[in-house]
């Protein structure tokens, strides 16, 4: 799916993209272009992404992907969740969450990115890598200051499997993001989600929904955003009317859920 100048993409369930080649990319959701100005995207369930063929160094697969260049643009992506577990038969084999074409110029194609859960579990192959966040280049000047109260997750970190990468910083802890990419992202968070979704196919109503009652860093881990009042399935998220639930703060992610609060701290 691609957002175009001033489009919304929302509420959206995306699924079941195949790549059956050897060389292209599967992108779930892309802005693109030179002439972009701003795009709102929010509340996607994005999964089930493939590409069993194909051979890259570069990522073959991205769940989101700001590549747009406008000058003065914003692109706000807010309460997505993306979950990558692809396989390739390649000799390399790349893979990320969400990427963005990094400037160091602060109003060129700024990417703000608040309250998403980008989870890579997707098998690299040779010099292939897993991200769950990928940069352009370690310009960090369009990444904007309030971007906060992300999850990501990359899989048992290696050298292969890291949080984030641009070409120059190879990251595999939150701390270790979190001091490179300081102050955004102070109160974003990581952790093995493994039994945490109900499902993982796009033909099941639940796909990609937290499971009830999970103690979770996601649960109360988001921050409310003006105009976005409920999650992808229309439930009235923590802080706004009808909120039904017994939480202290929205969730992260598309899915608004009644979990277990996580008290063990993680890093």
């Amino acid at each position: 799916m691609t957002a175009g100048s001033n489009n919304r993409v929302y509420n959206c369930r995306i699924f079941d993209l195949t790549l059956n080649a050897a060389t292209g990319i599967v992108n779930g959701i892309s802005i693109s272009g030179s002439t972009v100005v701003s795009a709102l995207v929010y509340n996607n369930l994005i999964g089930d992404l493939k590409a069993p063929t194909a051979s890259s160094t570069n990522e073959v697969i991205r769940g989101i992907a700001v590549a747009a260049t406008t000058t003065n643009a914003t692109y706000n992506v807010y309460y997505n969740t993306v979950y990558l577990s692809a396989t390739s038969a390649g000799i390399n084999f790349s893979t990320t969450g969400i990427f963005h074409a990094a400037s160091a110029t602060t109003t060129t194609a700024v990417l703000n990115m608040r309250n998403n859960i980008i989870y890579n579990i997707s098998t690299p192959n040779g010099s292939g890598r897993t991200v769950a966040y990928r940069r352009l280049s370690n310009a960090l000047g369009n990444y904007a200051s309030t971007s906060n109260n992300n999850f990501f997750f990359a899989g048992t970190a290696s050298a292969t499997r890291l949080l984030f990468y641009d070409a120059t910083n190879s990251v595999q802890t939150i701390a270790a993001y979190k001091t490179l990419v300081s102050p955004m992202d102070a109160a974003s968070v990581s952790e093995d989600l493994t039994g945490k979704f109900v499902s993982t196919s796009g033909l099941n109503s639940n796909f990609l929904h937290i499971v009830p009652g999970s103690v979770t860093q996601v649960e109360g881990g988001a921050v409310n955003i003006a105009g976005i009042v409920g999650d992808a399935d229309g439930q009235s998220r923590q802080g706004n009317p009808g909120y039904a639930g017994t939480g202290s703060a929205p969730d992260i992610g598309a899915d608004e859920f009644d979990g277990g609060k996580n008290t063990l701290g993680y890093l």
